[in-house]
């Protein structure tokens, strides 16, 4: 059972509102009037977040949030007050123990928004003191400009006293390695204080800093300084023939692994293994070790890739072996590459680094063979998405306005907008292509607020243009429907426009929704208590369950084009179309057609009774100054 939030406040009738709120968002709540009685409440049914009015008798919230902090720091405490109170408030600002102000009367949205947010930093700011306390490896937990949040009992260790709160880079000189990559920013560092040598292992990316795992060398421990320079001996010292073969193995998600299990984190795990491997076969070969959980192997001569294999085999095995002993069950991303006579060894491994970290995106568990081709396509799709970081700021973007035909009243009220890209470099892309890349790095959500901005503008001028344009349909990303505050954010764009929810219809894929059920039902139920009308889009082309829709505050059924292309030429097409028209009617709710290119087909789906229709035969996307001639 999910921890309970805890409720204080001395008039009644506010507790009593609240808490019925609460109970209808599906929280567990303990609540009381009397603070002193809170801290025993407390003790005993352990609640994440604390929400509590202000001003009270006996004790104030300042007063309260103090005594709670002494005996659980980790809660959340959200203060709802009036907005006469805030002025004294400055001392419970300044002690930094408050998550957040809300102000009475409150918003449920803001208020469901906020709490999420706080449930959310308190499990994540208790994974984080889970990883640091119970790891042995020297962890620390630094801000974007350096500064020591927290850290280890083996960090301090290391550097002492010396670093305890205070700057991390004025510790460390930081000399950027020319490779391994730019996905892993390993550093070498040099502690001036103590001329301790110390590597950053990894770098994880919090909410608002970093956490690190800092690896400390001595002059023997020191056999790599850098992956450049390494990689040159390593060279040096091989023997090329024509059948060489380079592999880069890495192991996946080592470094979670050996946290969870309490494991230590050695940069010489691979020589430990391979030094106490017995080959079957007496194959000549070299390896470099370039971090705690990747390593590049180089085999003399090779007769076919089958040997390649076997010998992937055998050394997988021994590691897995390895680790097994230590509890942990590992697995691999592997690529090679066959040698070709007069390539330059440097760049060949780089590639191959290069190519292995993409290999390990992918989750494969094949021995992957390098493909320039595709590493050239991965490399782009990176340089494409590091463009889209700038695109909203660039006014890269612009949107296309599709009209969708209502059939009940053979006019066009509504539309759908499109996002299209143009950037200098990359020229026009497809929205198939580049919407995925910013969803899977994160760009999404800035551009999915854009669009909703660029919208709303839109409606703005058809309004004074006196134009019936009753409803905006918008694209909404799985990703962006999963992030913090979306529901708030989408609300508060819209009322900076004057506008109304219910001018807009959020479109959501079936596939996300049906997979992340119960969430998406919350997040849904939401949106629409605000008045935004839902649309399930897509539906068709994944699961396609009616059954399971039907539990969900949804509005609109869009059916995918696939469903329609071909019911003017058979009928158990027609046929299902009809079906699935019926029985989303039956739970009344609208259908949308999309993809209508044909009259016949147009026909058909009037005489199904299908609500509204979109496609090239209705309208294609065109811009904005254009979208006027196909209101009628």
């Amino acid at each position: 059972m999910n921890a309970p939030i805890m409720l204080v406040d001395d008039e009644i009738d506010i507790l009593k509102s609240l808490k019925r709120t609460l109970r209808l968002l599906h929280y567990e709540v303990v609540y009381t009037d009397d603070p002193r009685q809170a801290l025993g409440l407390i003790q005993e049914h352990k609640p994440h977040v604390l929400i509590t009015d202000f001003r009270m008798p006996n004790m104030n919230g300042q007063e309260l949030i103090q005594e709670v902090k002494k005996h659980d720091p980790r809660i959340e405490c959200i203060v709802l007050s009036g907005q006469a109170d805030y002025d004294d408030m400055k001392s419970l600002i300044n002690a930094n123990n408050t998550f957040k102000f809300l102000s009475k009367p409150w918003n449920n949205e803001e208020l469901y928004t906020t709490i999420e947010a706080a449930l959310a930093s308190y499990h994540k700011n208790e994974l984080k003191t889970q990883i640091l306390r119970s790891n042995n490896a020297p962890l620390v937990e630094v801000n974007t400009i350096g500064n020591v949040i927290d850290c280890n009992y083996a960090y301090t260790e290391l550097v002492l006293n010396e670093v305890n709160k205070g700057n991390f880079f004025q510790l460390f000189n930081f000399e950027s390695d020319r490779c391994l990559d730019d996905f892993a920013e390993r550093r070498i560092a040099t502690l001036k204080s103590s001329k301790v040598l110390c590597q950053v292992e990894l770098k994880l990316k919090m909410e608002s800093s970093y956490l690190l795992i800092i690896k400390p060398l001595s002059s023997e421990q020191n056999k790599y300084p850098n992956f450049y320079q390494s990689k040159l001996g390593f060279i040096e010292h091989i023997n090329r023939t024509d059948n060489s073969v380079i592999i880069c193995l890495k192991i996946r998600d080592l470094l979670v692994k050996n946290i969870i299990s309490n494991t230590p984190i050695h940069s010489d795990t691979f020589k430990k293994i391979i030094d106490h491997t017995v080959l079957s076969e007496a194959t000549n070969f070299s390896m470099l070790e370039i971090s705690f959980d990747q390593a590049i192997f180089w085999l003399d001569s090779v007769q076919s890739e089958i040997e390649v294999h076997k010998f992937l085999d055998e050394v997988l095995n021994s590691i897995k072996q390895f680790f097994i002993r230590k509890n942990i069950q590992v697995k691999f991303s592997v690529s090679y590459t066959m040698i070709e006579p007069q390539q330059p060894l440097s760049e060949a491994i780089d590639s191959l680094v290069i190519y292995t970290q993409f290999v390990c995106e992918s989750r494969t568990d094949f021995y992957m063979r390098y493909s320039p081709s595709l590493l050239s396509e991965k490399l782009n799709e990176h340089k494409v998405s590091e463009a889209l970081f700038n695109a909203v700021d660039n006014d890269e973007f612009y949107l296309r306005f599709q009209p969708k035909l209502n059939l009940n009243e053979h006019s066009i009220n509504s539309c759908e907008v499109l996002i299209r890209w143009k950037n200098t470099q990359f020229g026009a892309n497809s929205p198939d292509y580049f919407i995925p890349l910013a969803e899977k790095d994160g760009q999404i959500v800035k551009i999915g607020n854009w669009v909703l901005e660029q919208a709303c503008i839109a409606l703005c001028e058809w309004q004074k243009e006196k134009l019936d344009i009753k409803k905006v349909a918008v694209n909404v990303s799985p990703y962006q429907l999963s992030a913090p505050g979306f529901v708030q954010t989408m609300y508060s764009i819209i009322k900076q426009h004057s506008l109304k929810p219910e001018q807009f219809e959020l479109e959501i894929t079936e596939n996300f929704v049906l997979e992340n059920l119960e969430q998406a039902k919350t997040k849904l139920l939401q949106l629409k208590e605000l008045g935004f009308s839902i649309a399930i889009d897509d539906f068709g082309v994944g699961y396609s369950s009616l059954g399971y829709i039907s539990k969900l505050p949804v509005d609109v059924i869009k059916i995918d084009k696939s469903l329609i292309e071909n019911i003017d030429s058979s009928k158990s097409a027609r046929d299902l179309v009809q079906n699935v028209i019926r029985l989303v009617h039956d739970l009344e709710l609208k259908v949308v057609a999309e993809g209508i290119e044909t009259v016949e087909q147009l026909e058909i789906l009037e005489q199904l009774k299908c609500d509204e229709v979109q496609g090239y035969l209705i309208g294609k996307p065109v811009l904005f100054e254009e979208f006027t001639h196909y209101v009628y």
